[in-house]
Order: structure tokens, then C-alpha cells, then sequence
């Protein structure tokens, strides 16, 4: 059975997010189960054009890249495969993030009680400010600007991030799916790091106190704004690899993970999340050859972030150069 998008996010930013019917079957098998294979020297990455930068890690006879990535990206942005494809073409396996996932009765009790009750608004909820902005950010999305008016301020916040995915035409599912497809084609089995029902999260997100609701909804609308700014620049300097305008366009964390985390049941996610891609790479590098993978560079390279656990845990990480 194919998974059924229920509100049309997926958000892959080292976790990723998908809310969907979900069939016990294919829950099971998402994950292909590894083939054996010869062991594989680790290739050398050498860029002779402009591409996305990859980490490497290595312990013994191990190694693991980490592709870069940033949440979300232009769905039209072409970027240098090269790279990726030859280290996939020698790879035993490549690991794809945590999913979350939310059943169809679940998707339905939350939608449920997504709105404001009693007959309450939110221009009647939140300051005049983030009123005039939020709906001016709705209209450059196409939307109309009292679109949002009777849903919950953190049920709004998640809906005005995927709004702004679905107009702005961008997407959270790249760069693993491109990575996904050429580890199909290369034959590297494909390893998922963890799949939970998250259905709590969005119980929490919706049913959070006001000033957290306008919290989370004020982040949204920061986020937004930024990415309707920036969103080509982003993109552009990510595809070039060039780390330096990488981060002077990056504004508030745009990753629909960054909300999530605003409720405990999201914190509690993404730290167990956070802990199965350590177990994954730590298992990965336990096996010769090399292994793939991709994270947001805001997970991956953060202080305190995956880096440094790694670091922590004896691996060596070979960082790009600026």
C-alpha cells in the first residue's frame, strides 16, 4: 500500500516528518535489508565544480559522508550530483533519517480539534502586529489573508509552514530522495534509522497554552517571511557549497522540526530521533566501507549537535573547507 499524504508535509532535516495513512506492511519494510558486499576503500571526494559539501567520518575501516543539506530547498534548483554519485557507486549502504508518522485516525482527531472554540478568532487572539503580518505573509502566499482565522495558534503555525511549501514551491524531501534514487540505481541497500507514531506531538501543538501558541505561531511567521526573502539565495549557495553565504542567508530555522520542538512530546521525539542516527552511524561505522547520508546542517553541524556527540564518541571528522 502507498503512504497517503494526509496535510502534505514531509520534512526530512536530519528527522523527518511525514503526516500519513500508514500501512502496518509498509512501516515494516520501508527499510531494504542489506546485502552483503565487498568491502570498498573509501573514494576520495574531489570537486572539480561547485557542489554541495559533504563530512566525513571515519573510524578504523569505516567511513561515513554526510551530505549538507538545508530544510527547505527550491523544488527546481539543479545542483552537482557528481560527487554523490560516485561515492554511492562504492557505498554498502545508505541511511535515511527518522520518520515520524501519524495514522489516519489520528490525522483526523487532530484536524478535529485544530479550531478555536466558542466562536473565537484569532485576530482576536494575537497582537495587532503579528496579525498584520501574519496576514500579509498568507497573501503573498496566495492566500486569503483571514484563511487561518478560526484555527488554534499552533494548529495555524503548522498550517502556515505548509502552506508556504505547497505555493512557494519548495520542498523538504531533497536532497535524500535524489539520494535515495541513486542508491537504487547503484544497488546500495537503503537503511532507515527509525520510524515512530507521533500523533501526541500534534495533540500538544494544537492544544498548547496561548502565549506558546503565539509563540510557535510568531516562529512560523519569522520563518516565512525569511524564506520568501531568502529562499533562492539559500538554495543557490547551498548547491554551490559555499558555506560562507550559506549562513549569512540562513535566518530562523525554517525546518517544521524547529516548531514541533516547541511542545514535550516534540522535544522527547527529537532528542530519541536524535539518538537512533547516533546508534546508526555508530553501527554504521562498526562495518567496513562506506556508507551515505544526509542532515541539515543546522542538526549536523550545530554546537552541541551530532558533530560533536561523534567527536565525543572517537570518530574523526573531516569537515569541508570554507
Amino acid at each position: 500500500m502507498v503512504d497517503r499524504t494526509v496535510l502534505g508535509l514531509c520534512l526530512p532535516t536530519g528527522l523527518a516528518f511525514m503526516l500519513a495513512f500508514v500501512s502496518p506492511v509498509k512501516a515494516q519494510t520501508e527499510a531494504e535489508t542489506p546485502t552483503a558486499s565487498s568491502e570498498w576503500a573509501a573514494p576520495e571526494v574531489i570537486v572539480r565544480a561547485p557542489a554541495p559539501r559533504l563530512w566525513k567520518l571515519t573510524r578504523g575501516a569505516s567511513t561515513v559522508y554526510v551530505l549538507g543539506s538545508v530544510d527547505p530547498l527550491p523544488k527546481d534548483l539543479t545542483w552537482n550530483r557528481a560527487q554523490v554519485t560516485r561515492i554511492l557507486s562504492g557505498a554498502n549502504r545508505l541511511l535515511t533519517p527518522p520518520i515520524g508518522t501519524v495514522g489516519a485516525m489520528g490525522a483526523i482527531e487532530a484536524m478535529t480539534a485544530s479550531h478555536l472554540p466558542g466562536g473565537r478568532t484569532l485576530d482576536r487572539e494575537l497582537p495587532p502586529d503579528l496579525t498584520a503580518r501574519l496576514q500579509a505573509v498568507l497573501v503573498r502566499l496566495n492566500r486569503k489573508p483571514d484563511s487561518l482565522q478560526t484555527y488554534k495558534p499552533g494548529w495555524a503555525a503548522l498550517d502556515l509552514e505548509r502552506a508556504y511549501r505547497r505555493s512557494a514551491q519548495v520542498t523538504d524531501d531533497e536532497p535524500m530522495e535524489t539520494l535515495k534514487r541513486l542508491a537504487r540505481e547503484k544497488k546500495a541497500p537503503i537503511i532507515e534509522m527509525g520510524r515512530y507514531d507521533i500523533t501526541p506531538v500534534l495533540k500538544q501543538l494544537e492544544n498548547l497554552p496561548d502565549e506558546e501558541g503565539m509563540a510557535a505561531l510568531r516562529l512560523a511567521v519569522d520563518s516565512v517571511e525569511h524564506q520568501l526573502d531568502n529562499s533562492a539565495a539559500i538554495g543557490r549557495a547551498w548547491a554551490d557549497g559555499n558555506l560562507h553565504d550559506l549562513r549569512r542567508a540562513q535566518g530562523p530555522d525554517a525546518s517544521l522540526v524547529a516548531l514541533i520542538k516547541i511542545t514535550p512530546s516534540g522535544k522527547a521525539w527529537a532528542a530519541r530521533a536524535e539518538d537512533d542516527e547516533l546508534k546508526a552511524i555508530d553501527a554504521a561505522l562498526e562495518l567496513p566501507g562506506v556508507s551515505v547520508t544526509a542532515f541539515s546542517v543546522n542538526q549536523f553541524a550545530r554546537t552541541g549537535g551530532l558533530i560533536d556527540k561523534l567527536r565525543a564518541q572517537g570518530v574523526q571528522v573531516t569537515e569541508p573547507a570554507e
